[in-house]
C-alpha cells in the first residue's frame, strides 16, 4: 500500500480552471467533504446613460411657433408681401420656404440679459436677412391698416419674453430691447436751424437702443424738469450692489463689474509707501468720482465705507444714482446749482455755502448735477471746513479721461497735513502695443506738475494782500497744506479692463500721489538756517 508523499503540500492549485479562487487538492475522505468551489464574480455591467434632454433656446422656441402662425408664404412675406411672378409648384415652395424659415432660426439671437423687468438682446439682433424684410413690412402695415394680410411681431415679442421668464426663473418680464452701442456724436434738436451739426453726446444717452417690447416711457422730456415718474426703470445687481437706469435716457456698461470688483477689493495704500500715521482716522476719507453716471464706481466706494464726492451732467443719471443708492441703503444729496452755475465759466460765490451744506448734511454720498470743471474748487472749499482727506478719484470717461488730469491730480495733491497720499483711476482706450508708452507718458506729465507745484506757493490766490489782521490764519492754513512738502507720482498698475476693439483696451492707469511729511513753516525755516551745518572729514 502506497503511503501519500507528505513532501507534497496539502492544497495546489488547480490548472486550466476559470474559478478565480483556490481550490483544494483532495488528500482524504474528510477533505473531500469539505472542498468549496466558489463561483467567479462578475463585474456588473453599467447600464448607458439617458442622453439629457437639450434644452431649447427660449428664442428660438418663440421664434419657431410665431412662423408656425404667419399668414401665408414666406417667400411672399420676404418680399414684401408681394407674390410671386411665377407659378412654383407645391414641392418648390415648401423647399424654399423651408430655406427661408432656417435662415430665420439662425439668424434670431441666442443669448440675452435680464434686468428685470426687460431683457436686453444683444447688438446686431434680427439685423440678418431676411429678418429687416419682416420688420420692415410689419412696420408699413402698422402705418397703413388694411395694406396686405396683417404681420404682427407682437406675439413674437410676447413669446420671447414668456420663453426667456421660464428660463431665466424670473418674475414676469415685460419689456424686451435690443442693445447697441452708445454713439459718441447725437444730432442736436431742431430749433429754426436751417443747419445742424453734429454734437458730442456728453450725456453718453442710449439713442440707438431698439425698443420692441413694453412702454418705455415719454419719448421726449423737458430737460430742465424731467418727469422721472413717467420713465420706465430697471435695475440689477452686481457685486451685491444694485444698480437702477432707464434704460431710454441712460446707458449701462455691464463690462464694468470687473472693475467695480477691483474697486471694492483695492488697497488703501501702497505697500511702498505704507505710514505709521496715528491719525489717519481722524476724519472720513474721501472718494471723487468725476464721471458718476449711474454710480458705477460710486457704490463701489460707498460700500468701502468712504464719503462720495461725485460730479454728473445727465439728470437721468444723477436720478438713477439716487435711486441705487436709496435702494443700496446710502445717504444721499443732490446739488443742483443753477443753470448759470452748471456750466464751467460759471462764476458765483456760493462754493463756501454749498460746501457747508454738505458738510453739516451727514450723507455719505453727494453728487453734484454740474460740470465736473467746478469739482476741483468745491472739494477745495469742502476741504477748508473739515480736512477732507481724498484717498481716491476716478475717470471714468471713454476714450480718454485726459481732460480732468490736471483737476484730479490738484485734488489729491491739496491733500491735509498726515494724509498725502491718494490714488487717481484714469479710464482710457489704448492700443495694445501703446500701453507702456502711454503709461510713461502719463507718469511724466504727473511727474512734471509736482515738481513744479513744489517750488508754488499752496493756495496761491488772488486775496494776497488781505489784511494783516488775517496773517496768523494764513500760516494757519499753509501749515495745514502739504504745498511745501516734495510731490511725487507713480504709475504703480495698468489694469486691462476689456477689449474696446481688436487690440485696443479698456485700460485704467493707477497713478499714485505723494507728499512728504515734512512740513516748513517760517519757525522751522529759520531754525533750520540757524543750525551749524556738519559734514564728514
Amino acid at each position: 500500500m502506497l503511503k501519500a508523499d507528505t513532501t507534497l503540500p496539502p492544497y495546489l492549485p488547480i490548472a486550466n480552471r476559470t474559478c478565480h479562487s483556490v481550490a483544494r487538492v483532495p488528500q482524504t475522505d474528510q477533505d473531500k467533504q469539505t472542498i468549496e468551489f466558489r463561483p467567479p464574480t462578475r463585474k456588473r455591467q453599467e447600464q448607458p446613460k439617458k442622453p439629457k434632454k437639450k434644452q431649447e433656446n427660449p428664442i428660438a422656441v418663440a421664434v419657431s411657433v410665431w412662423l408656425d402662425g404667419l399668414p401665408g408664404p414666406l417667400a411672399e412675406l420676404v418680399a414684401g408681401g408681394l407674390p410671386s411672378q411665377t407659378t412654383p409648384s407645391d414641392a418648390e415652395r415648401l423647399s424654399h420656404d423651408a430655406a427661408i424659415r432656417k435662415q430665420l432660426l439662425d439668424g434670431a439671437p441666442r443669448r440675452w440679459v435680464v434686468y428685470e423687468p426687460m431683457v436686453l438682446l444683444p447688438s446686431g439682433s434680427f439685423a440678418a436677412a431676411p429678418w429687416p424684410a419682416l420688420l420692415s413690412l410689419s412696420l408699413q402695415q402698422q402705418q397703413n391698416p388694411g395694406a396686405g394680410s396683417p404681420l404682427s411681431l407682437a406675439p413674437l415679442w410676447a413669446g420671447i419674453l414668456r420663453g426667456v421668464s421660464r428660463k431665466s426663473s424670473h418674475a414676469p418680464l415685460t419689456h424686451l430691447a435690443v442693445n447697441e452701442g452708445i454713439p459718441l456724436m447725437r444730432a442736436p434738436a431742431l430749433h429754426g436751424q436751417q443747419e445742424q451739426q453734429q454734437q458730442e453726446n456728453l450725456l453718453r444717452t442710449p439713442s440707438g437702443l431698439r425698443m420692441l417690447h413694453g412702454d418705455f416711457g415719454p419719448a421726449h422730456h423737458d430737460d430742465n424738469s424731467p418727469d422721472f415718474a413717467a420713465a420706465f426703470w430697471v435695475a440689477t445687481k452686481q457685486n451685491g450692489v444694485v444698480q437702477t437706469w432707464a434704460p431710454r435716457w441712460t446707458m449701462f456698461s455691464r463690462g464694468n463689474v470687473k472693475e467695480k470688483a477691483r474697486v471694492l477689493g483695492f488697497p488703501s495704500r501702497s505697500a511702498d509707501h505704507a505710514r505709521s500715521d496715528k491719525r489717519k482716522d481722524d476724519w472720513p476719507a474721501t472718494a471723487v468720482d468725476l464721471y458718476a453716471g449711474i454710480g458705477y464706481f460710486v457704490f463701489s466706494y460707498a460700500r468701502l465705507g468712504l464719503r462720495v464726492l461725485c460730479w454728473e451732467l445727465n439728470p437721468w443719471s444723477v436720478e438713477g444714482l439716487r435711486r441705487g443708492a436709496v435702494a443700496n441703503g446710502w445717504g444721499v444729496r443732490v446739488v443742483r446749482p443753477s443753470l448759470s452755475l452748471s456750466k464751467p465759466n460759471g462764476h458765483d460765490d456760493d462754493d463756501e455755502a454749498v460746501a457747508a451744506a454738505v458738510a453739516a448734511g451727514g450723507k455719505q454720498i453727494v453728487v453734484f448735477l454740474e460740470d465736473n470743471a467746478r469739482a476741483a474748487r468745491r472739494v477745495a472749499a469742502l476741504r477748508a471746513l473739515d480736512d477732507t482727506h481724498v484717498l481716491h478719484v476716478n475717470g471714468g470717461l471713454l476714450p480718454s479721461s485726459d481732460k480732468v488730469w490736471r483737476d484730479a491730480w490738484s485734488i489729491v495733491a491739496r491733500n491735509p497735513r498726515g494724509r498725502e497720499e491718494g490714488w487717481l483711476h484714469l479710464h482710457e482706450n489704448v492700443g495694445v502695443a501703446q500701453i507702456e508708452q502711454r503709461r510713461a507718458e502719463m507718469e511724466q506729465t504727473f511727474s512734471e506738475w509736482c515738481s513744479a507745484d513744489e517750488e508754488a506757493t499752496p493756495d496761491d490766490d488772488d486775496d494776497d494782500d488781505d489784511d494783516d489782521d488775517d496773517d496768523d490764519d494764513d500760516d494757519d492754513d499753509d501749515d495745514r497744506s502739504n504745498g511745501s512738502g516734495k510731490a511725487s507720482a507713480a504709475v504703480e498698475h495698468v489694469e486691462l479692463v476689456k477689449t474696446f476693439a481688436p487690440d485696443v483696451w479698456h485700460c485704467v492707469f493707477d497713478v499714485y500721489i505723494t507728499r512728504s511729511t515734512t512740513i516748513i513753516t517760517s519757525t522751522t525755516a529759520a531754525a533750520a538756517a540757524a543750525a551749524p551745518s556738519s559734514s564728514s572729514a
